[in-house]
C-alpha cells in the first residue's frame, strides 16, 4: 500500500509560522468552509486530511457533528484550500475560514455563545478547542 499526503494539508495538523525570525509551532487545526457543488458554505470542516492510497485520493474531516470521508480526486490545489471531486460526482471546495465570512454567513446559525474573533487564527483556535479538542 502506497500512501501520499500530497503536502496540501500542511494547515490541518501543526501549523508553522515565522514570528520575529523564530519558527513557531501552533497546535491547532485549521477550519475550512466547504462548498458542495453550487451550494456555498454547505458545511464547516476541521481536521482535514487528504491522502492518496494505492493511487486513489481520500479526504477526511470532522464537520462539527461527526467524521466524514470521501474517495475521489483532488482537482485543484491552492494556497488556502483545494477542490475535490468525489466518486459520486460531487464537487467539494475547501476554503480556509476567515472571520469576515464567518461573521457574514455562519455566526447567526451557531447555537450558544460564540465570542467575537479578532483574527482568523482566533476563529480556528476556538473551533478546534470547542469541537475537535
Amino acid at each position: 500500500m502506497q500512501i501520499d499526503t500530497h503536502g496540501i494539508m500542511e494547515h490541518s495538523g501543526i501549523v508553522t509560522a515565522m514570528n520575529n525570525n523564530n519558527l513557531l509551532e501552533r497546535t491547532f487545526r485549521m477550519l475550512y468552509f466547504v462548498d458542495l457543488n453550487t451550494s456555498n458554505n454547505f458545511m464547516l470542516a476541521l481536521d482535514v486530511t487528504v491522502q492518496t492510497v494505492d493511487g486513489k485520493d481520500r479526504v477526511e474531516f470532522f464537520d462539527t457533528n461527526r467524521g466524514r470521508g470521501f474517495e475521489g480526486k483532488v482537482l485543484v490545489r491552492e494556497e488556502n484550500g483545494f477542490v475535490f471531486l468525489t466518486e459520486s460526482g460531487d464537487v467539494m471546495t475547501f476554503r480556509e475560514a476567515t472571520v469576515e465570512e464567518f461573521d457574514l454567513v455562519w455566526r447567526r446559525s451557531i447555537e450558544g455563545s460564540v465570542p467575537a474573533f479578532r483574527s482568523d487564527e482566533d476563529l480556528h483556535r476556538w473551533y478546534d478547542s470547542a469541537f475537535a479538542g
